[in-house]
């Protein structure tokens, strides 16, 4: 990976799994650089947004106001977390560039995948709360978070890749899930994955800004790629399922969120959304 800082210096980082078989790092004396298209972040320029978890630019975020896109936050906003709680956002930061394979390209959640009301865009490892009598059965935790790459066998649910896209990260005192329409997402959580993908001086200015450990604990259990399955499977949301077969009724609407008129302008709500 290659970082380029707004002064011009830059850096390269090569990892283990880019290592010829039978290479040590001490036998790489050089690298020769060829044409890269950079990822602006936050002033500085990366070669890939790999690994985020961010929300797409437009993503409507519940405030006390209303509904507010998600790249107008800044820290100190006050955003709608877990509990129906109002809690200011203590760090935000932005990055813009391609996202054109499967570790970059968004995640595209249809109106009326899991209680959507508007469609929205997510990072592949951004995860959502599922919050069902079946995952308490399972997992033994009626919430439990999984990422939006992992929803794409469902109906509504699609991968998009683009030249350039705008990714936000939100960030709240402790790791928590904040409210778009109809569903709860997420907000930034530090970790080794989120560190190696981003430049030493934005994890600095994180850690200096939110004074968080560099391992915080997640808000609930996250699920695996196979436990994921299972768990949308027995609540008949995946083709092909026992429930599947029959008729599915539909989300009741969430009467936070703006309807697909409204949310052009991220209009207001006129009451607060149901807590997880």
């Amino acid at each position: 990976m290659v970082t380029v800082t707004a002064t011009g210096s830059w850096a390269v980082r090569i990892h283990d799994a880019d290592i010829q078989p039978g290479w040590s790092p001490a036998d790489i004396t050089g690298a020769r650089l060829g044409s890269f298209f950079p990822t602006e972040y936050s002033g500085a320029h990366l070669t890939s947004m790999d690994g985020m978890l961010c929300f797409a630019a437009e993503t409507p975020i519940l405030t006390p106001g209303g509904w507010r896109r998600a790249d107008r936050l800044r820290g100190g906003d006050p955003v709608m977390a877990a509990g129906r709680r109002f809690e200011p956002l203590t760090w935000t930061a932005r990055m813009t560039g391609p996202a054109l394979d499967e570790a970059s390209a968004p995640i595209v959640l249809d109106a009326g995948v899991l209680g959507l009301t508007v469609p929205i865009r997510l990072s592949p490892q951004h995860r959502v709360m599922i919050a069902s009598p079946e995952a308490s059965l399972v997992f033994g935790s009626r919430r439990v978070l999984v990422a939006a790459r992992h929803l794409l066998g469902l109906p509504g649910v699609s991968r998009q890749p683009l030249d350039r896209i705008t990714y936000v990260h939100l960030k709240t005192r402790r790791h928590s899930v904040l409210r778009t329409p109809g569903l709860w997402c997420e907000s930034f959580l530090p970790g080794p994955m989120g560190k190696a993908s981003m430049p030493p001086s934005a994890w600095r200015g994180l850690m200096a800004a939110t004074r968080s450990a560099p391992r915080e604990k997640s808000f609930c259990r996250s699920l695996t790629a196979t436990e994921a399955n299972v768990l949308l499977s027995r609540m008949g949301l995946l083709p092909g399922s026992r429930r599947q077969r029959g008729k599915t009724p539909s989300p009741r609407r969430d009467p936070s969120a703006p309807s697909p008129a409204q949310n052009r302008s991220v209009a207001p709500a006129r009451r607060p959304a149901s807590g997880p």
